[in-house]
């Protein structure tokens, strides 16, 4: 019953000037206010294939790193250390020369030495008459190896709990230190096993070898300062790193100090010459000291060098005192970013945008990273209303509050992301330019090139406001057999369904606010007008709502043996289900369910049943915008980028919505080393894709397909009588609150619905009156 569609679009939901920022509604360490000089990124290709991204290591002056590749002469795939000199940008690639050669060991961690020697640990494979185990390698940078030691018998030392390495780390003299679930092995320099410590010992007393992976304090890392210090953190098991304990490593001692008590062990460190720490929280840089964590200085945001946070893989910097970092691309690539330390005066100048987004700023960042590398004239600064992982005592509704008031004052953005806003309420306040004349002018896409129904969707009293990259869909399905699919779909036709049914759910499981938001989902505009403010909500059509409502119980309690919701449907026990489509083969197992007399019929309204269509990646220009040519420049080349919603949705360009469906449809067969159609043991060609499956508790199961033209084409059918979805972000959310708080004294019998309809119809019309 719950709206979804949002939460999955948010899972999902991946240029020599510094530019690009982000603002927010909080900071987890201190806001970058004022910069006297800014890193501007130069940016560079990794070339190669099969590279290690996530292990890269940047030692002073060269970024180390692992790939493989197969070898002709040994025909089999060899590891290669890989060396990119930051300074004179020449490259090194050079095969590990492995102590039983490449077949007979798997490496499962590594590490780089500031030399840029490789550190590992690799597993052998048992043969007729070795055991498998682990070694302990060091190889010089050129792939030779220095030595190889056995060291089965300390990780194993418990083989009924095996072992687990979770982090591994080298100081300045070459020590090496491997960190299990619960215990760090300590070895010398020559690969010599020193002894054990861990974090349990010190709180329980146990000596570190009685330790194992059952220890409620859990190790999460293992960190090396720019002071030549090593330390580890550790915390609670099932805490995910949130405020884990940081203590201080004597190698010699086999003892630890604790130095902090709140380690952000979520956020990536690296050590800094002068301090001890460099530190990114995937928004900015910062110095860091342990010791002192409230000292923290900002030196930049990702943003403002054209970068993601969110991307960055590894940092460091630079005997030169750059900041060098391995980044993320979107075709899951890496590159090499190098800030340099500018004035603003050496920065390229650039006209600023200011895009504004309610929550999830982050899902934005790719798309105005590119924008920003690639456009000479403008440059767009996200600015983000609400931050879901530092609100403090600032919530969702004082965000939205404060967006509405921008849109209608001088700080109001350029442009603003609208999905999930109530484009209804705020297009009645003519906060949205008229995207028309700039979509007739361009010279990139004409009105033709975009499914007429979604603009129609997004069109407001004549105003274009917004063009969705792409959207998603949700209906209610339910049976033709008991729902005329010819007659409108009504709050009174709903009711009539029950009636009919007087022994079936409406929908499985639903309590009281479920059917009440069902019915007010978009059934809201028939009770309350945002152009003209005027609500009837004491009006005889809502207390019949309010009656009908009364019916259900107030909580449904969770059967974990009741029959899954598919096989209450097809027993006559359910009568509607909504329905999500964010691709062509969504609407499958929904149409197995209810069968041949299955209907999408929609939400009920005053006018007939409405399907719900959630915009992604769409942007509206503001009115308030001081440089609209600039805002639809943007928008533009948002629009001509593909892919751009990783290939969820139904795009709203024409062309690339054929292609999604001619994809779908495509049967794709499994080919042989010749590119022929391998055959199963029947003779039958083997399809690939759209062949999982789904199973409930209860015995019911569904396996998908291939798409059929006819589900695709009964999909796209509901685009035409779509209207756009509001989520909780939107002001129905406060009208339905305030219709759950005042009817819950009729649902207990102590008011009359006349009496519970005038407070409502009151509390309504103030608040519509004072948003408008």
């Amino acid at each position: 019953m719950k709206k979804e569609l949002i939460s999955l679009f948010l899972l999902i939901l991946v240029t020599l000037s510094g530019c690009g920022s982000r603002e927010t509604g909080g900071e987890p360490l201190p806001a970058i206010q004022s910069q006297q000089s800014l890193y501007v990124p130069e940016f560079l290709s990794l070339e190669g294939e099969n590279i290690d991204y996530d292990g890269m290591r940047i030692t002073t002056d060269t970024l180390c790193y692992l790939s493989y590749a197969w070898s002709e002469e040994i025909q089999y795939y060899e590891l290669l250390i890989n060396t990119f000199s930051l300074q004179d940008r020449t490259t090194g690639s050079f095969p590990l020369v492995w102590p039983e050669g490449p077949r007979n060991q798997a490496m499962t961690e590594y590490t780089f030495g500031e030399d840029g020697s490789l550190y590992a640990i690799a597993q052998t494979f048992p043969t007729e008459e070795v055991e498998p185990g682990f070694l302990l390698c060091k190889f010089h940078p050129d792939g030779e190896l220095i030595f190889s030691q056995d060291v089965t018998e300390q990780l194993l030392a418990n083989p009924e709990t095996g072992v687990r390495i979770n982090a591994m780390e080298t100081d300045g003299r070459g020590r090496i230190y491997i960190a299990g679930d619960s215990v760090v092995w300590l070895y010398d320099e020559q690969g010599e096993y020193k002894g054990i410590l861990s974090p349990g010992e010190m709180a329980s007393g146990m000596s570190a070898s009685e330790q194992d992976s059952s220890a409620s304090l859990l190790i999460s890392g293992l960190y090396r300062d720019g002071k030549d210090k090593m330390y580890l953190s550790y915390g609670e098991a099932g805490y995910g790193g949130q405020g884990d304990t940081l203590a201080e490593i004597d190698f010699d001692g086999k003892a630890l100090t604790e130095v902090c008590g709140d380690f952000p062990t979520v956020n990536t460190f690296s050590p800094h010459p002068d301090q001890s720490f460099l530190m990114q929280d995937r928004t900015s840089v910062y110095t860091y000291d342990p010791a002192a964590p409230e000292q923290a200085e900002a030196l930049f945001s990702w943003m403002d060098c054209d970068i993601s946070g969110q991307s960055v893989l590894g940092f460091g910097q630079t005997v030169e005192g750059r900041i060098a970092a391995v980044l993320k691309t979107q075709d899951r690539s890496g590159e090499l970013a190098l800030l340099t330390k500018v004035s603003p005066e050496e920065a390229v100048q650039k006209e600023t945008l200011v895009l504004g987004v309610l929550t999830g700023a982050y899902n934005y960042e790719p798309a105005v990273v590119r924008f920003n590398r690639s456009n000479e004239k403008y440059r767009i600064v996200l600015k983000e209303y609400y931050n879901y992982e530092n609100h403090e005592n600032f919530t969702l509704e004082d965000a939205l509050a404060r967006l509405y008031a921008d849109l209608v004052s001088d700080h109001c953005p350029d442009l603003l992301e609208v999905t999930g806003l109530n484009l209804t309420q705020l297009a009645a306040q003519d906060v949205f330019q008229d995207l028309s004349p700039y979509l007739e002018q361009s010279s990139v896409f004409g009105p033709e090139d975009f499914v007429s129904e979604i603009l129609d969707t997004y069109t407001f009293d004549g105003t274009l406001v917004t063009i969705p990259y792409a959207v998603f869909l949700e209906t209610v399905m339910g049976n033709a057999g008991q729902i005329d699919p010819e007659a409108a779909w009504t709050p009174e036709n709903v009711i009539a369904l029950a009636d009919a049914n007087p022994d079936a759910e409406l929908f499985d499981g639903a309590d009281r606010n479920d059917i009440m938001n069902f019915l007010m989902e978009y059934g809201e505009n028939a009770f309350v007008n945002w152009n003209t403010g005027e609500c009837s909500f004491d009006s005889e059509q809502f207390k019949s709502l309010l009656e009908f409502v009364k019916r259900f119980p107030e909580t449904v309690e969770y059967d974990p043996d009741r029959p899954s919701t598919p096989s209450r449907i097809q027993s006559g026990e359910v009568l509607l289900k909504t329905v999500e489509l964010y691709n062509f083969d969504t609407i499958q197992i929904d149409l197995e369910t209810f069968g041949s007399d299955a209907v999408c019929i929609g939400y009920p309204t005053a006018e007939g049943g409405r399907h719900a269509m959630t915009a992604i990646f769409s942007y509206a220009i503001t009115s308030g915008s001081k440089n609209k040519d600039g805002a639809w420049t943007f928008i533009e080349s948002m629009l001509s980028e593909e892919g751009g919603s990783n290939g969820m949705g139904f795009p709203s360009v024409k062309q690339r919505l054929e292609n999604c469906l001619e994809d779908a449809v495509a049967v794709k067969y499994m080919l042989d080393e010749k590119g022929e159609i391998y055959l199963d043991e029947n003779g039958e060609p083997v399809v690939i894709g759209n062949t999982s499956s789904v199973q409930y508790g209860d015995g019911w199961s569904y396996t998908y397909h291939t798409a059929t033209r006819e589900e695709a084409e009964l999909i796209l059918s509901l685009l035409s009588n779509a209207c756009p979805s509001f989520t909780f972000m939107d002001s129905g959310n406060e009208i339905r609150s305030i219709i759950s708080e005042e009817a819950a004294a009729f649902y207990a019998g102590q008011k009359t619905v006349e009496e519970t309809a005038k407070v409502i119809q009151s509390r309504v019309q103030l608040y519509v009156d004072e948003n408008r």
